[in-house]
């Protein structure tokens, strides 16, 4: 028992070093890119409030956390995205400790050692409780756990996952602190119930909000209606830009390295110096695959991409295919079955990557164009290149998803969170590019003037006013079909309308022609049986009558009131850190310089 955990005791501290890196970000999931006019220093990526963030304090976390990750998932490379998302953690990681750090220095949250070992003997990771060397007939057992902390190895994971604890806990009994005021009523758990779990069978038809007399709404009554609903004019932050990327190809001869190398594999596995399963999961670029020594599982004929498919199905059982080309990069499959319409197969990929000497020439070029940039402007310069001009959407700059981009590009918005109107920014490596992008317009969060939204108010009052003329005739319909004992059905018809009757439902599944947000769900779980109603919501009126219901029975479902109380008890507990989090953020000022 205790050799096998021995062998596993590298694995085990590695996972619960990543999972201790990640808390606070995940936890608190802080957009922590601000604004700033402060100057930029060749060795300063940040800062949070009058505390400096150092480049090689960022550089030494970004390796942290990446040296941590490739070891505990066996990996030899990352791909783009991740090391994005690594860097982006380790930002916020240093940011977390900053903040934290001053808090609970002036709050006094800290951790004695009594608590921690506390902690480390009876709590241990979950990690450990589902690892099978320390179970007995299926079940967790925390003797032999604690037995493993007297051992030598046991003693390092003791100190690992004691100092860990010791950084941890006063930032979770903080969070305790902000979250301990959340109260939920009764009243918002029978919601909850009835809207969920409550079901019905409803007929309704659908009228357009079609009323086509004209509305007029003047300015001053537009002001009054804008200053007492502010809030619903908030603005996200926005930003148009135009921007060049030059794309990061691999060259010629990236093409034939790869090929080089899938072929030194195969030759490798053919001369018995390795075996298939082995290569694949130390040299595969398919991580999935590679996490299960390469294997695919029986395949389907029409499943793979045209290359592959066809590679595939013309081997015999226990052949090994020569390389071949796909736009995935440069493969090798072994067949292991042949069924009658698939094939069991494991493969091993090798991804066609730009090396460094081909980035560092596409990066020169590129500079040039920049410099060029800078002194007769972007667009003559692209022309002068022949590289083409991409004029962006409105995008939310705090996000930083951007349509054309067709992903999040977190350095370009930090760059136009610095930014002004105008500016252009350096070179910015993204994960597949690098990208030049200049300033266009840009609006800052918050509530506008009214004069930048007055003809938004104006319209929307006029909306607002077409609902409520509009209840006036759905009250008519209702009344005509209540005096004459006319079905909704038959109404429909008569009026052209679309007609809907629900099988057994609860109402937070979508009904045709409904709109998710529709007031007519409040209007159903109000309402009354085999009763006519009607609601009136923006662009359409609903008259709608409930047959049948199957109403959730409270004195039977104390399991399903524990559930959705703690389920709206995660939910504000969320929106209240969130929210402590957005303001703790402007609080401290911090500033996100690194691109």
């Amino acid at each position: 028992m205790m050799s096998s955990l021995r062998k596993n005791m590298k694995g085990i501290l590695i996972f619960v070093i990543i999972s201790f890196v990640a808390f606070i970000f995940l936890q608190w999931g802080m957009n922590i890119t601000s604004g700033s006019d402060l100057r930029r220093e060749e060795n300063i990526v940040g800062s949070v409030g009058k505390v400096k963030i150092s480049r090689n304090i960022y550089i030494a976390k970004i390796n942290e956390i990446r040296q941590a990750y490739m070891q505990n998932s066996g990996r030899t490379s990352l791909d783009g995205k991740e090391e994005r998302y690594i860097e982006d953690q380790a930002f916020n990681n240093i940011v977390d400790d900053i903040i934290f750090n001053d808090i609970e220095m002036k709050y006094g949250y800290f951790a004695t050692n009594d608590e921690i070992a506390e902690i480390v003997f009876n709590v241990p990771p979950q990690e450990l409780r589902e690892n099978e060397n320390f179970m007995i007939e299926g079940n967790f057992s925390l003797e032999i756990y604690r037995q493993f902390l007297q051992t030598p190895q046991g003693g390092q994971f003791y100190s690992t996952y004691f100092r860990q604890i010791a950084d941890q806990l006063p930032k979770m009994k903080m969070q305790a602190d902000i979250v301990s005021g959340v109260k939920i009523g009764q009243d918002e758990i029978l919601r909850e119930l009835r809207l969920n779990e409550s079901k019905f069978i409803i007929e309704y038809t659908v009228i357009p909000n079609d009323y086509n007399k004209e509305i007029i709404i003047g300015d001053e009554e537009a002001k009054v209606y804008f200053e007492n609903n502010e809030e619903q004019f908030y603005q996200s932050p926005k930003a148009e830009i135009q921007m060049v990327m030059l794309k990061k190809e691999p060259s010629t001869q990236d093409i034939l390295l790869a090929k080089e190398n899938i072929d030194g594999i195969r030759n490798d596995i053919l001369s018995g110096g390795i075996s298939f399963e082995k290569a694949a999961s130390l040299y595969s670029d398919d991580f999935q695959s590679a996490a299960n020594n390469g294997s695919l599982g029986y395949v389907e004929k029409g499943q793979t991409v045209t290359e592959f498919d066809k590679t595939l199905f013309s081997l015999k059982k226990g052949e090994i295919s020569i390389p071949f080309k796909t736009m995935f990069g440069w493969h090798i499959i072994i067949c292991e079955d042949v069924k009658k319409d698939s094939v069991k197969a494991s493969h091993i990929l090798i991804r066609i990557k730009p090396s460094y000497e081909t980035l560092q020439a596409q990066h020169t070029k590129f500079e040039s164009f920049l410099k060029q940039a800078k002194n007769i402007g972007l667009e003559e310069a692209a022309a002068e290149f022949n590289y083409e001009i991409i004029n962006t959407q409105p995008f939310d700059y705090e996000t930083g998803y951007i349509f054309e981009f067709n992903d999040y590009a977190s350095k370009i918005a930090a760059f136009v969170h610095n930014a002004k109107i105008g500016n252009l920014s350096n070179i910015i490596n993204e994960s597949d590019c690098f990208v030049i992008c200049k300033v266009i317009t840009k609006r800052e969060k918050g509530i506008p003037k009214f004069e930048d939204v007055k003809d938004i108010v104006i319209s929307r009052m006029i909306r607002e006013k077409k609902r409520i003329l509009s209840s006036i005739t759905l009250n008519e319909y209702v009344k005509n079909i209540k005096t004459n004992n006319i079905s909704v059905k038959s109404f429909a018809k008569k009026e052209n309308l679309k007609y809907v009757k629900t099988k057994m439902i609860n109402v937070s599944e979508q009904m045709d022609y409904v709109q998710s947000d529709s007031r007519l769900i409040g209007g159903i779980l109000a309402s009354d049986d085999n009763n006519v109603y009607f609601i009136s919501d923006y662009d359409y009126g609903y008259i709608f009558r409930i047959i049948e219901r199957d109403e959730i029975k409270l004195d039977d479902s104390r399991e399903l009131i524990d559930k959705y109380h703690q389920m709206l008890i995660n939910e504000k507990q969320q929106m209240m850190l969130s929210n402590w989090a957005a303001t703790i953020t402007d609080i401290y000022n911090i500033k996100d310089l690194r691109y």
